[in-house]
Formats: structure tokens, C-alpha cells, sequence
């Protein structure tokens, strides 16, 4: 199984809500979901119609007012040696697309994308999604889904946090939190596990804003694998 990442901060400003480290959020269900909840796996002919940017990792289908949709996970890695002065450069894009279903056999572009591109010099990388935590949900009842996924990202060595982002989709809305791990020394106390959340996110109902810490809280703890 592949796990995620992307970024940042330690501690988060007055300005940006932070949960209690403790504290698990409950997040409200609509009495009467219009989407169907969970993860279908996308079959292969669905998805050779489609337009592949990199490795496939996962590919998932769900259906909602808008008609059936499949998300498909990418990572392209890349390895690069300087001749001059070897210098070594890897480079990981990590994707997360919005397909429109059933295809057709001309492809099928994407109607939603998230990426994420970073590069590392002679330092170890590794990078993937958290598959485990993708979910689809319709918490609102309003029929539109929700489309929840995390990923992680590392770039250096030693004990330190991942980078850890979490995306929540809703149609033309993405709201996107960034956070770390915490790390445990021994009897230390833990370092890391802040987060920041975007404006959008920042401005977001409290639904959104709770389906999107609880699941960076159940990350945060969590080792990640290493995908490449």
C-alpha cells in the first residue's frame, strides 16, 4: 500500500484554528445522503479511457447528482545526475484527478486536478498517498460528493516530521490543510504535528472544516510508507 505527503508548519498563528492535540472532531452526517458513500475500485477498460500523467496507484469510482465520476491517484518519478558535477536530483509529482464516467474511446480529460511537485539534491525523497484515508461522503445531504484525500512528503534524513497535506473536493470548491507529523523521541515529548489551513479552507463551514482535521488527526500519528 502507498502512503501521502506534502508539507508544513510546526505551530499555526492566532489567526488559524488549531484543534487541542487531543481532541477528535465529530463531524455531522446528512439524515439522507444522496451519494453513494465508499470506495469502488474503477475497472480497467474505464480506465484505459482515461489520460494517465504518471504511475497509476489507485483508481476509484463513485457516482452523485452529477453522474458517475472516477478519482484516479498519480505519482511520476523522476532521477537525474548532474554529468559535470554529479549532483543528483529526484524529483516526485504526486496527482490526484477528476474523471467524468463512462468514458468514451477518444480520452476523457480530467475536470479536476490537484498536484503536487517538489525535488530533492542529493538527500533521500519519498512521497505517496494516504489510500486508506480517501473517502467520499455528501455530510451537507445537498448531492453534490465530497472527495477527502491525504498524501505525504520527505525530503532530508534523520527523525523528523513528514509533510502532510489534506485535500477536501465538493465540485468547483478545494479546501487544503497542511500540517506534519508528530514525532516521538524515546521519553521526550513529541515535536511537530502543526498545521495551517488555506484561505479557502480558513473561510470554509464547519463541516468542511471538521471532516478535514479529523482526517489529518488519524494521520498525524501515523508512520508513513515509503513509496520510492
Amino acid at each position: 500500500m502507498v502512503a501521502i505527503s506534502t508539507l508544513l508548519l510546526a505551530a499555526c498563528d492566532g489567526a488559524k484554528r488549531q484543534q487541542p492535540d487531543n481532541s477528535i472532531v465529530a463531524v455531522a452526517v446528512a439524515p439522507n445522503p444522496s451519494v453513494q458513500v465508499g470506495r469502488e475500485p474503477l475497472g480497467a477498460s474505464e480506465l484505459q479511457t482515461l489520460p494517465l500523467v504518471g504511475s497509476v496507484i489507485d483508481a476509484l469510482r463513485f457516482t452523485d447528482r452529477h453522474g458517475d465520476e472516477a478519482v484516479v491517484f498519480f505519482l511520476l518519478a523522476t532521477h537525474a545526475e548532474d554529468p559535470v558535477d554529479g549532483t543528483v536530483s529526484d524529483r516526485i509529482v504526486l496527482s490526484a484527478a477528476v474523471y467524468p464516467l463512462p468514458g468514451t474511446p477518444a480520452p476523457t480529460m480530467a475536470i479536476w486536478q490537484h498536484s503536487d511537485d517538489f525535488e530533492c539534491d542529493g538527500v533521500d525523497i519519498e512521497a505517496g498517498f494516504y489510500l486508506d484515508s480517501v473517502s467520499v461522503t455528501d455530510l451537507d445531504g445537498d448531492g453534490t460528493a465530497e472527495l477527502t484525500f491525504a498524501y505525504h512528503r520527505f525530503c532530508g534524513g534523520g527523525i523528523d516530521p513528514r509533510d502532510v497535506t489534506v485535500v477536501l473536493r465538493e465540485g468547483g470548491n478545494s479546501y487544503v490543510l497542511e500540517g506534519q507529523t508528530r514525532v516521538r523521541v524515546g521519553d521526550d515529548p513529541p515535536f511537530g504535528g502543526g498545521f495551517q489551513m488555506d484561505a479557502a479552507l480558513s473561510a470554509a463551514p464547519q463541516w468542511v472544516q471538521d471532516k478535514v482535521l479529523l482526517t489529518f488527526q488519524q494521520l498525524r500519528d501515523e508512520p508513513a510508507e515509503e513509496t520510492w
